[in-house]
């Protein structure tokens, strides 16, 4: 089990491991609903690009407006997702940039991705692949 310095430290990433930290209050619920926010944006951009691929549509007339936006959506989201895991300003800056690269792209997508749904579970949400929310009491 880690102490409390050390689950506040960055690893080498530059990102800290967010799940031991407390998310409660007005605070840490606002935190994890931007959290949860930023996951679905950077999912339907992950979505997008695989169906793209998958479907032929980088092919098409329409590519380098269906190129921009999904881009543009993936850099918002990769940016938001990163601040709100708390991410090194160095490693966000990396992460955006990754954005342009093929392939590298979608494993920094990932990557974010199950570092927030670590979090959002460690917080008591129910996790899927484009929702997050907090579990019902049953």
């Amino acid at each position: 089990m880690k102490s409390e310095n050390e689950s506040n430290t960055p690893d080498a990433t530059g990102m800290k491991d967010n799940a031991s930290l407390p998310l409660e209050g007005v605070d840490g619920l606002a935190r994890t609903t931007r959290l949860a926010s930023a996951r679905r944006v950077v999912n339907l951009c992950l979505f997008a690009w695989l169906a793209a691929s998958a479907f032929g549509i980088l092919n098409a007339p329409i590519a380098p407006l269906f190129v921009l936006a999904v881009l543009v959506a993936a850099l918002i989201g990769v940016a938001r997702l990163a601040s709100a895991l708390d991410v090194s300003s160095l490693w966000q800056f990396i992460l955006v940039v990754a954005m342009f690269l093929p392939v590298i792209n979608l494993l920094a997508m990932g990557l974010l991705s199950m570092r927030a749904t670590k979090v959002l579970r460690a917080a008591g949400f129910t996790v899927g692949i484009f929702h997050s929310g907090p579990a019902s009491a049953a």
